[in-house]
């Protein structure tokens, strides 16, 4: 008995002296009590990717899956594709006055419509707001920024100039080039808006084939390339002569035959 005891030291407190029956269901039905609880918030969505933490609620894809894509579902019905390494975070009070969430990486929104409760994608350079569409966003922190429209419309304004605002139609990319700028207070570091058609081969939007586990590039300069190669498979890309980074090159590749890619 003694040695069972210390095996199970939640034995320890039953008296050894013989229990009525009450007794023993009223501790049995306390044992199941807390099984049935610890059951219900291990199997709550919120106790995986949904825990609160300082009044934020944040949903991470990248660190369940790092190798590939996730899909989340938000609270206001819209669905959210976040690429390799990225993640999103949106608050407590989300869906009340507005929506707004943070992206840090890439990400693919399809936002529910809904004219009373705007949308809006915080990210380290640029905000954009929308009612409801479909949109990609790229803000990896070495990389160039970038927001294609798919449907919808969406408007936007740098995070160091709010007031300028701008606004995408269909099928139009915006890019910010980091450019310098010299003043009497030094040098700062600026970003040149650009807008483009988004890019296609073989019916694949290029800005967009991480969603289907493909890398599709059409006239991309190799330096970013790379940077795509290090983020989708882990690796470091080292280049003997820096000329060569300036090389275009245009293909469409399996996501998972890094080989193929490299030959």
């Amino acid at each position: 008995a003694d040695k069972k005891t210390s095996e199970h030291p939640a034995l320890y407190a039953v008296p050894s002296k013989p229990r009525t029956f009450k007794k023993v269901w009223m501790v049995v039905s306390g044992i199941a009590a807390v099984l049935l609880v610890f059951m219900l918030l291990w199997s709550s969505p919120f106790s995986k990717n949904k825990l609160p933490h300082q009044g934020v609620l944040s949903v991470s894809g990248a660190a369940q899956r790092p190798d590939s894509v996730s899909k989340l579902k938000l609270p206001d019905g819209t669905i959210v594709f976040l690429n390799v390494g990225s993640h999103i975070e949106y608050g407590s009070d989300f869906d009340q006055e507005q929506r707004l969430v943070t992206l840090t990486g890439e990400a693919y929104f399809d936002v529910a419509h809904n004219p009373r409760k705007p949308f809006l994608v915080q990210t380290s350079k640029a905000t954009i707001r929308v009612l409801g569409t479909k949109f990609n966003v790229k803000n990896y922190s070495d990389e160039l920024w970038e927001a294609t429209l798919l449907q919808g419309k969406i408007e936007m304004y740098l995070n160091e100039n709010p007031k300028q605002k701008l606004q995408l139609e269909p099928a139009q990319k915006v890019s910010l080039l980091p450019v310098e700028s010299v003043s009497g207070e030094g040098t700062a570091q600026k970003n040149k808006v650009s807008i483009s058609k988004i890019k296609t081969l073989d019916d694949d939007v290029a800005e967009t084939s991480w969603m289907s586990d493909k890398l599709v590039f059409v006239d991309k300069p190799l330096g970013q390339i790379a940077k795509d190669l290090e983020r989708t498979f882990g690796i470091t890309v080292h280049f003997k002569s820096p000329a060569v980074q300036d090389f275009r090159y245009t293909g469409s590749f399996d996501r998972d035959n890094l080989p193929q890619l490299l030959e």
